[in-house]
């Protein structure tokens, strides 16, 4: 073995180490600040943990960006988790945070994949975290109206989000597109 391939060796066994030490002085710290009630509720910093060592195995090995997005997944997801346990929070509550977690999720294994922001991932990694930024509305209960009757009185705006969506279509499209202007003779 050469001797930077052993210095590689050290230094993933360092940031393995490093991964495991942090891990375990959070749990700890949630216990004994009181941030967690209940020992076993700090189960997914484990899950933070595998996440982490994913985003680091893609990275450094080079794997495919599926990879990256689980291993970011899996931390977000964690965290998630974590700081529903220490607020006393539902999963009934708590799901749409889970969706903003998977739309941010998205866009680093999308620049990952790509090296710059393509529609393929930024698009659906908006749409996500839109759409949990709506339903966290509901299920915290910052607006005093549940989401049946929301969708009751609004739901023409529907046609209006549609609209917008064209008119953004016909301008990049004529922009895209336009044709070079005729010269005179």
């Amino acid at each position: 073995m050469g001797r930077q391939a052993r210095i590689l060796k050290y230094t993933d066994i360092l940031f393995v180490a490093a991964v495991a030490a942090m891990l375990v002085g959070a749990a700890l710290l949630t216990l004994t600040t009181g941030f967690v009630r209940r020992g076993f509720e700090v189960w997914p910093l484990g899950m933070t943990a595998v996440g982490v060592i994913l985003v680091y195995v893609t990275v450094t090995f080079g794997k495919k960006s599926g990879f990256f997005f689980s291993g970011m997944a899996l931390s977000v997801t964690g965290v998630i988790l974590v700081v529903m346990y220490a607020a006393g929070w539902s999963l009934f509550m708590t799901w749409p945070l889970f969706m903003v977690g998977i739309g941010a999720s998205m866009l680093p294994a999308g620049y990952r994949r790509y090296r710059s922001l393509k529609a393929v991932y930024l698009v659906p990694a908006v749409l996500f975290a839109l759409l949990g930024g709506f339903f966290m509305l509901f299920s915290f209960r910052i607006v005093h109206f549940t989401l049946k009757r929301f969708v009751s009185v609004w739901w023409p705006l529907v046609f209006v989000m549609a609209a917008i969506v064209l008119f953004v279509m016909y301008a990049h499209n004529r922009a895209r597109f336009a044709r070079p202007p005729r010269e005179s003779r």
